[in-house]
């Protein structure tokens, strides 16, 4: 008889709670769309590949802030810190990942943007996740 385990949750939901939670003024300021109304600061967050396997989930996560000046590279500074303040347990929805390691792949710079009254900041990081049931 074959187990099979539940999917992993979304990696970009996972760190968008994270964000919500554990960044201050950013809650409710993330997702994995820019919003339309273009409402500054806020957080894009995007899987752009990885690996995993049965038990473990290493994903590669980019994070893009966008804001009107230099508070977008403050913000992209706080979310890095609470990534890197895990091993912890994300809740999303009724089910539960542990982040248990956190490497910079590359590290926070600035990126072009088509506005030049908006700052585009980013980091690329690989998570290592396990899952903890729901």
């Amino acid at each position: 008889m074959v187990v099979r385990l539940p999917a992993f949750p979304d990696i970009e939901k996972v760190v968008m709670a994270m964000i919500d939670r554990d960044v201050a003024d950013m809650d409710e300021k993330s997702g994995t769309e820019l919003p339309t109304d273009q409402a500054f600061p806020y957080a894009r967050v995007a899987r752009v590949g990885g690996r995993r396997n049965r038990l473990k989930d290493y994903p590669w996560v980019d994070i893009e802030v966008f804001a009107a000046d230099v508070e977008g590279k403050s913000i992209l500074e706080d979310i890095e810190a609470a990534l890197f303040s895990y091993p912890g347990a994300v809740a999303v929805g009724e089910r539960f990942v542990k982040i248990e390691d956190v490497q910079v792949r590359a590290a926070l710079h600035r990126r072009p943007w088509e506005d030049d009254r908006v700052r585009r900041y980013a980091a690329t990081y690989q998570l290592r996740v396990s899952r903890l049931g729901s």
